[in-house]
């Protein structure tokens, strides 16, 4: 079982009972309360942010149980601040308009009044995207604000999003597409046109 330490910079592999760690990892940049993971066959992702600063710094690891403390490397470094509650989910390139494998991910509390360990944020308004390949990071604005207690998750087609900001967009949800399309994301409830249009220029 792997996890990580909010409010601390520590990953560790630990067995089901406490005090079973077989390893621990400092991820280093400080102790921050964001932190989140997802994954796919091949590796999990982990996302966690710097101490003061907030920017968050993207990890990976191999996903077949061999990691070691060692084998957790820094893939990029986030332009943009995470704080407590950011999500992170892995679209595969199946579902992407690109056709490309991504990590969609809410920043969570990471507006004004983030204070430097990643809590007090106000809620945020946008959806970043990294491409896994090329290494590039694309934004999506969001018609809706996702705070401290936000969720995303890929179920089949389709990407959901639960914020606990506005009562009329608590739960939302996007259907991915799998192949490139006249839009590329079909927008119910939650992502606009014009975000889509933004994020193609």
């Amino acid at each position: 079982m792997y996890g990580g330490w909010k409010g601390s910079q520590f990953f560790e592999k630990s067995g089901l009972f406490p005090g079973s760690s077989e390893w621990r990892r400092d991820l280093g940049y400080g102790a921050h309360h964001s932190f989140t993971t997802c994954r796919n066959d091949t590796y999990i992702y982990i996302i966690k942010g710097k101490n003061p600063s907030g920017e968050g710094v993207l990890y990976r690891m191999p996903a077949d149980g061999t990691a070691t403390a060692e084998s957790i490397v820094s893939v990029a470094t986030a332009p943009f601040k995470v704080g407590r509650g950011c999500s992170i989910a892995y679209v595969p390139a199946s579902l992407s308009f690109y056709g490309r494998e991504e990590l969609w991910i809410l920043r969570g509390g990471a507006g004004a009044g983030l204070s430097g360990d990643g809590v007090g944020g106000q809620f945020t308004e946008d959806a970043w995207v990294y491409d896994i390949g090329d290494g590039i990071w694309s934004q999506v604005q969001l018609p809706y604000g996702y705070g401290e207690g936000c969720n995303l998750i890929v179920a089949g087609d389709t990407l959901f999003l639960s914020s606990d900001v506005d009562i009329e967009g608590g739960l939302t949800a996007a259907i991915m597409l799998p192949e490139p399309g006249l839009y590329g994301i079909l927008a119910a409830m939650a992502l606009s046109l014009g975000a889509v249009r933004r994020r193609r220029q």
